[in-house]
């Protein structure tokens, strides 16, 4: 990418983030720096787990008060379970699902305006590559290989492939529409969106140091204390060990995605992932990771770097600041941006 390019994508980025006001939001407020102080062996800790998103979801929280730390935790998940609704399209009767079956949306919740804007964000800088009105395409493929055991034939994918596009869906003070046919689905970004609005309670609440942990999805908030990172892993795609790589994270986000997490086929060559161009899933990686500020960033980037060719998509990476990533093959091949600091495991 070009330096005027880049010098575009982040205008883009920073009218976007002005015009959601996000700062309030959550989604993007500035990330804790750890300062000199207590020990981290000495601080106390606190750590929640509930099934959230379709995961098991771990707060961590580290302060010198046991009791707000445990506090802290449940709120942050609380904040969770409160949000989940808001953005799910598989349940009936919540916002999104009733964006997709009628089409329109007059009275949009904040929070899912504010994931509309980013993914509207993100399909623009990645060039189409992040499309959240994939779905037609999304059930085009579930619902073929479920009935007839193989994929879908060009010319059906060409005639659903007409439905997609994000520039199509018109946002505005009357609420959401869409386009006849159209539907969104917000897989891509809308769990990173939750994960930072829990990040930002815990931050409400005075907390320096926390992890939270969505299935792989994860965000800190500083360190393990003072001068302390988080020690992370990323997910083996072939499963047979628990961890490919790990890292160490401080301040900042990761997030994975993989075509062994939804698959309709043997094989994994047509699974959740879909290139709106094509029309099928792309096969060139078999894992994409990418540390970003937030998990949404993060969220929504992995999918955007999967969909791309490998070489556009680390130039891509490599032109955004505070963002590493990396891609390995069905061999383990990796390709990574220059700075990528995973070490194998």
């Amino acid at each position: 990418m070009s330096k005027t390019a880049s010098n575009d994508v982040q205008s883009t980025r920073r009218s976007c983030l002005k015009f959601l006001g996000l700062g309030a939001l959550g989604i993007a407020t500035p990330m804790l720096a750890a300062r000199p102080g207590q020990a981290a062996q000495d601080l106390p800790q606190a750590q929640s787990t509930r099934p959230l998103m379709g995961t098991m979801v771990t707060v961590t929280v580290l302060d010198s008060s046991r009791d707000k730390a445990h506090e802290a935790a449940q709120s942050a998940l609380d904040t969770m379970q409160a949000l989940t609704p808001v953005l799910d399209r598989h349940a009936p009767g919540t916002p999104l699902s009733e964006l997709n079956a009628q089409g329109r949306l007059k009275d949009v919740p904040p929070q899912l305006a504010a994931v509309l804007y980013q993914a509207g964000y993100f399909y623009t800088v990645s060039q189409r590559a992040f499309d959240a009105s994939i779905l037609p395409l999304l059930t085009l493929t579930k619902e073929t290989f479920a009935n007839h055991g193989e994929a879908p034939s060009e010319t059906a994918v060409r005639r659903v492939r007409d439905r997609i596009g994000f520039d199509k869906v018109h946002i505005g003070p009357d609420g959401v529409q869409l386009q006849d046919g159209m539907q969104l689905t917000l897989d891509g970004i809308a769990k990173g969106h939750i994960i930072d609005q829990a990040a930002n309670t815990l931050q409400q609440m005075g907390i320096r140091y926390a992890l939270i942990n969505a299935g792989g999805d994860i965000r800190a908030l500083a360190g393990k204390g003072p001068g302390a990172a988080w020690r992370v892993g990323i997910k083996d795609p072939r499963g047979r060990k628990p961890f490919i790589q790990t890292m160490a994270l401080n301040n900042g986000a990761l997030a994975t995605s993989g075509n062994y997490e939804h698959y309709f086929d043997r094989n994994k060559a047509h699974h959740h992932i879909i290139d709106a161009n094509s029309g099928h899933s792309p096969r060139a990686v078999s894992s994409v990771s990418v540390v970003a500020p937030t998990v949404a960033e993060a969220d929504a980037l992995s999918t955007t770097l999967f969909v791309k060719p490998r070489p556009e998509a680390v130039a891509f990476a490599n032109s955004l600041p505070n963002t590493e990533a990396l891609l390995l093959d069905d061999e383990l091949r990796e390709t990574h941006t220059q700075g990528w600091l995973g070490e194998w495991a």
